[in-house]
């Protein structure tokens, strides 16, 4: 009869040593693949937005669907509009427009969508009407004007009342408030080859198809701002008549050392795009800047990082605030991303929305001192769904 083979004692110990590694190997890989779900969510989900301090002087609104018409003659003390569009195409345009004062009246624009915009002092008032004309209405008497302007599409470049109240860009319309006469400025995203007599700068260097419009001055003429082809920490501003936009001259100011490699004034693969406004005495802008990092991830809206002031006729930047982080992200195509609205020697005006993990949340509206870096909120706007929601102030 055959005998059994006895067991070697080392064949039994290096069996048991593989089965030790196979398990330290198994916990090596559960924990790594732990700590990265925790580093890439550093909240957890369902945590509500950071804190933020509210002065107790600034202003309170809730918004609401249940406004009231606006009705005829001087509405006083205007201090924001807002509207909200589908909140499944958050880059849609806006629905509704409300206006509401200082005293919390809520006011429904006649308008059907399209765009509208309210002066930074609160007197004057543009919007789309039902018919597509253009309505000017001078909130402190009550007189309104209609401009008939034949349907055009919104070709990204913006909207902007000049601080004297006289030119008013609609997009894609600017119009003479004094006498009705308006043009059409080009889409940026249809140019076609440049004129023969466009600056080099505009040719070479300006990405004239981001273009936006940050201002105009009391003659007419245009404060555009654009990013570069190439990949450097550099804005294009220009100064150029309607007739020259978007192929006039433009400065190149560097912003190295201002912003990180990875930050820029154009939100790259997102429809954010490039937000700038014109400062009252016409020798300074200020543009929100963009953290890009997420590009290629399919990450929501890449976040507003900053402001930053630029003296354009000097080339020399004035300051850069960081924006308060949230780690609850808007929707993709949000307005609310930081958007620079107003700047005059009060300082400039940006809005900001606020979301909880559920997309609900507040829209601040912050006063920024560019000489002392410190931004106040004035308004706070509590909204029941931030996605597709507008503020035009």
């Amino acid at each position: 009869m055959a005998s059994k083979r006895r067991k070697s004692p080392l064949r039994a110990l290096l069996r048991l040593e593989t089965v030790v590694v196979a398990i330290v190997i198994v916990l090596i890989v559960a924990v790594g693949a732990a700590l990265r779900d925790s580093e890439a969510g550093s909240e957890p989900e369902g945590s509500p937005a950071p804190p933020v301090d509210i002065p107790a002087d600034a202003l309170d609104i809730e918004a609401t669907d249940a406004a009231a018409d606006l009705p005829d003659g001087p509405v006083e003390g205007a201090v924001l509009l807002y509207g909200q569009g589908d909140p499944d195409f958050p880059d849609s345009a806006a629905a509704d427009w409300t206006l509401v004062t200082e005293g919390g009246d809520h006011y429904r624009l006649p308008t059907e969508g399209g765009a509208a915009l309210l002066s930074a002092d609160g007197t004057r008032l543009a919007y789309q009407g039902p018919d597509g004309s253009v309505v000017l209405r001078n909130l402190a008497d009550g007189t309104v004007q209609n401009v008939a302007v034949p349907a055009e599409p919104s070709s990204g470049l913006g909207h902007a009342w000049s601080h004297d109240g006289r030119w008013l860009l609609l997009d894609p319309w600017l119009i003479d408030t004094t006498n009705g006469q308006y043009r059409q400025l080009p889409n940026r995203t249809r140019l076609g080859e440049p004129p023969e007599d466009a600056s080099e700068a505009s040719r070479e260097q300006a990405n004239v198809s981001e273009v936006t419009i940050a201002g105009i001055l009391p003659d007419g003429n245009l404060v555009a701002v654009a990013p570069t082809y190439a990949e450097d920490l550099v804005v294009m501003v220009g100064v150029m008549s309607p007739e020259q936009f978007p192929w006039g001259e433009y400065q190149a100011i560097d912003l190295t050392g201002v912003l990180e490699q990875w930050e820029g004034i154009y939100a790259i693969g997102s429809t954010a795009g490039t937000t700038a406004v014109l400062s009252s005495d016409g020798f300074s802008v200020a543009v929100t800047i963009y953290d890009n990092r997420h590009e290629g991830s399919g990450e929501p809206n890449p976040p507003a990082a900053a402001i930053v002031t630029i003296n354009h006729s000097t080339g020399e930047v004035i300051s850069r605030y960081d924006l308060p982080e949230n780690p609850n992200r808007l929707e993709p195509g949000s307005a609310l991303n930081g958007r620079v609205c107003n700047y005059d020697e009060q300082g400039v005006e940006f809005v900001n929305g606020w979301p909880d993990a559920d997309g609900n949340g507040d829209v601040h509206l912050y006063r920024l001192d560019p000489a002392t870096q410190d931004a106040q909120i004035t308004i706070r706007l509590r909204v029941d769904r931030l996605s597709g929601f507008r503020v035009a102030c």
